[in-house]
């Protein structure tokens, strides 16, 4: 029987995320560029939640594995 090489994961060899805070969840997504069109930003879905409330974006469509959103009015 041959050994899988070593950058294959086996079992349980995922790696563990640090759980963030809520000020460092914040300081990331400001980090990250604004929503503008014609640009693809690419947010962590565990910051996703936060991002749209911050920039004030609502889901509206997806299409071929794209998720296109609209501004909330106020």
């Amino acid at each position: 029987m041959s050994k899988l090489p070593t950058k294959y994961a086996r079992g349980n060899d995922w790696p563990v995320l640090k759980p963030m805070s809520e000020e460092e969840k914040l300081k990331r997504v400001r980090r990250l560029p604004a929503p503008v069109p014609g640009v693809v930003v690419n947010v962590p879905l565990m910051l996703w939640p936060l991002y749209m409330q911050v920039h004030g974006i609502e889901p509206k469509r997806y299409e071929r594995y794209i998720l296109f959103v609209k501004k909330q009015e106020s």
